[in-house]
Formats: structure tokens, sequence, C-alpha cells
């Protein structure tokens, strides 16, 4: 349900404006999720931690290295003067810091849909899952679960005043720590052993504020960055907390059950397919939903589960990465530069000049004077 809201935001922003609150939705169902897996699964050993991030990367880096490619190659294919600003994004998304590249850009989020070709804009988010990804389970390790969260809690709070009514708040990591952290709480209280008791009202609420906020919300409103998003971590806790409380069976839908395990697979591929095509957005919905089938079985799955990759998974994945660098490292380097916005803005000028310049006066007509009647030639008498 998250990623369908973040789908049909970028594919109808005017009908669905504030479906970027689907990825705080993901974000705090994430920390959740991967608080349990931490807290059940693995103790926090070191041999744990490495399990636990060879398990992220078999999930994670497959699909994520294809649909870096794809688009490189997408790019050079439909606007070469494109390239070398996705060739950035590439390198920035392989390194975990494309939300970052994204706050330095200006603009703010709704850039994304007025800024040139963008196929990986969204790779944003994905770079703040795998810096908490990096970072939690060390926290964890060497803190222990409750520590690592006021720890992160911290942060958090610091980040939210120090990005207060700035717009790069969206991007900046410590902000959107917030969510990541509110889903994690949960977790440790579950795993901690205490029950978790929610009256009916609570996760009704929750999903109502956070439909509400799906609806009418855009994200160009000042209160993004003024309390809406530990807000919709705090909705998104209670629709969490509610969910396993109780046998919630919508949610056990096979439409909706195929949609989760593909949903990763959809958000990577349905931005570049609305960026890089003339398709009409329900057509790109479709091919959007091919394409995740396409990459749960041919691609994710196999991985994930083995078939492919049984051992040496880091050196694997190190090289895969690392392939993927130097492809986009020479796309960045021998793409075409473009022209410089003082360039743009200069040529500009000149053609508007030469538009409203006065036009050069004609040249006056000469007057030939009229000489007259041409004189006669004397008349000549021949004798027979």
């Amino acid at each position: 349900l998250a990623v369908a809201a973040v789908v049909a935001y970028h594919a109808w922003p005017a009908t669905v404006p504030g479906g970027w609150l689907g990825v705080s939705l993901f974000f705090t169902l994430s920390g959740y999720l991967i608080t349990t897996i931490l807290i059940r699964d693995h103790e926090a050993t070191r041999a744990s931690m490495a399990t636990f991030w060879v398990r992220r990367a078999r999930r994670l880096l497959p699909a994520a290295i294809v649909a870096l490619l794809g688009a490189l190659v997408a790019t050079a294919a439909v606007d070469a003067d494109s390239l070398r600003r996705v060739a950035g994004d590439a390198l920035a998304s392989l390194l975990y810091v494309q939300n970052w590249r994204e706050a330095a850009a200006p603009g703010g989020y709704e850039a994304i849909f007025d800024t040139g070709l963008r196929p990986l804009a969204h790779m944003w988010s994905l770079a703040i899952e795998e810096q908490v990804y990096v970072v939690l389970p060390l926290a964890v390790l060497w803190l222990g679960a409750g520590r690592a969260l006021l720890a992160g809690a911290a942060l958090a709070l610091g980040g939210t005043i120090v990005w207060w009514g700035s717009p790069d708040a969206y991007y900046a990591t410590p902000v959107r720590l917030t969510e990541v952290l509110a889903g994690a709480g949960l977790a440790w209280w579950v795993g901690s052993g205490r029950a978790v008791r929610v009256p009916i009202v609570a996760p009704l609420l929750g999903a109502a504020l956070l439909v509400g906020g799906v609806t009418t919300l855009t994200e160009s409103s000042g209160w993004v960055s003024r309390g809406v998003l530990p807000a919709a971590a705090l909705a998104s806790t209670l629709v969490i907390a509610g969910v396993t409380e109780r046998d919630v069976r919508m949610l056990g839908l096979p439409a909706l059950t195929w949609l989760g395990n593909r949903s990763y697979a959809i958000y990577l591929a349905h931005w570049p397919l609305l960026v890089l095509t003339d398709l009409h957005p329900v057509a790109v919905v479709g091919l959007t939903l091919l394409v995740a089938e396409a990459s749960h079985r041919l691609l994710e799955w196999p991985i994930r589960s083995g078939r492919w990759i049984r051992s040496q998974v880091g050196p694997s994945f190190a090289a895969l990465s690392t392939l993927a660098a130097a492809v986009a490292a020479v796309a960045l380097f021998v793409a075409p530069v473009p022209a410089s916005d003082a360039a743009v803005a200069e040529s500009t000028a000149a053609a508007l000049a030469a538009q409203v310049a006065p036009a050069e006066p004609a040249p006056a007509e000469r007057v030939v004077e009229d000489p007259g009647p041409a004189s006669t030639a004397p008349e000549v008498v021949v004798e027979d």
C-alpha cells in the first residue's frame, strides 16, 4: 500500500498530491521489520551482523544494480545530453548518498517533475535505507537495542531542530530517522516481551490521518518540514501496532501479498519508466507490474534463495557493485558536458535581444536623372 501511494503520486501528482507519504510509511515499516530481525534472529553478535548484511545485500543489490545500469543505457539512447547528470546520480546511489546529492540541488523534492531527465531521482530513499542498515546493527551491537534507540532518538531530535523549516529536511537522514526509529521502537517493545494493547480506534485514526494526508497534503507545503514527518511516523506506528495485535484479513488478500512481495522492484522500475517513455501513466503502471514480476522471478528470488549465488556472497556483490560504479564513472567522463546555467542564460538573452532589435533602415533609392532624348546621329548619304 505504501509503494502504491508513491507510484500514484508520481504518475498523477495533481490527483494524489500527498502520495509521497508512502515513503514515510515505508520507513516506519522498514524500521519495525529490520529491528524485529535483529532482535529475534541475531542477538547482536559480530557473526550475526555479517549474516544480516549478507541477507540485505541479497535482497537489495541485484535489482538496484540492474535498475542503475538500465537507466544509464536508456538515458544514453534517449537523451545523451542528460547522461552526465544521470551517471552522477548512479554513483551517488551506489555510494548510498543520493539523498544528500538531492538536498544539495535547488528546488526541493517537487523539482524532480521539472528538472529534466532524472530517472534515478527516486533512489534517495533507498540511500537512507542503506545508511540505516549499516549503522543500526552496529549501534545495537555496541550499545544494545534500548540504548541504540535512545542515541538514535537524540540524533533525530537534533536533526529535526537543525532542519526545521528547511526544504532539505525531506532528504536529511537525521530528520527521516524519526520515521525509522518509530517502527524500531515498536519492534523493541514487542521484542522485549511487552504486550501491545492498542484500542481499535488508534490504528483507525492513524490510517485515516495517512489517507487524508495522501489525498490532500502537497510536498511543497511548509508543514512537511514543520512536524508532518513525525506525525506521519506516529500514525504509521499506530497502524502497525494495530496490525500486529489483530488478524487483519484484508492484508492477507492474494493481490496485496503479490504487491508486497514485488514492492521493491515496483519502486525501482516505475519512475524510470515514467521519465524515459512517452507512455500514458496507466500503461506505465501496467508495464511496471510486468517488469516487477520478471525481476522477482528471474533475478531477485533466484539470488535470495541461493539458486544462483550459494557462496562467496560478499566478494560477488562487491564485484557487481564495482562493475556498476565503473560503468557509471565511464559514462560520467565520456558524456557531453551540458551547458552551464550562465551559458544558457547568456544564449537566451542574446536570442531575445535579436528578436526585439530594430530593423536596419532600407537603403535610400538612387535617383537617376533623365538625360533627355539621345542625340541623333548625322545622316550618312551614300552615293550610288
